[in-house]
């Protein structure tokens, strides 16, 4: 008898739609969590979410934290939590994202609202 391989014939979530769940995720974990903004596309091979926190403290600082895969997803995610006060030192262009990030106004809003 001959071992038959299963593979998951379910289509492959695109990076956005993994987006979505991880943003939902985080904000189910943190309810605190005010903005998620997306700085990837469909044709990147990782999550980039900026995250911000009313339960973050301030850091004075924009560091990425990247996780492996987790368990059904496509892609690995990397995250840069800030406080709302890091957050608007990011916005008045006092603290940059990391260079391969690009600018603030390069991002895909998520969750809440903001103004660039």
């Amino acid at each position: 008898m001959q071992a038959v391989e299963m593979r998951n014939t379910a289509p492959q979530k695109s990076l956005r739609e993994e987006a979505m769940i991880l943003a939902e995720k985080h904000k189910q974990v943190d309810p605190a969590t005010t903005t998620i903004i997306l700085y990837s596309t469909d044709d990147d091979d990782m999550i980039k979410l900026l995250e911000v926190s009313r339960d973050v403290p301030s850091s004075g600082s924009v560091f990425a934290v990247t996780y492996a895969r987790g368990k059904g997803m496509n892609y690995i995610c990397s995250v840069i939590l800030l406080s709302p006060y890091d957050f608007k030192k990011v916005k008045d262009g006092k603290l940059s994202l990391p260079p391969d990030w690009g600018t603030l106004e390069n991002g895909t809003v998520l969750l809440g609202h903001v103004k660039f």
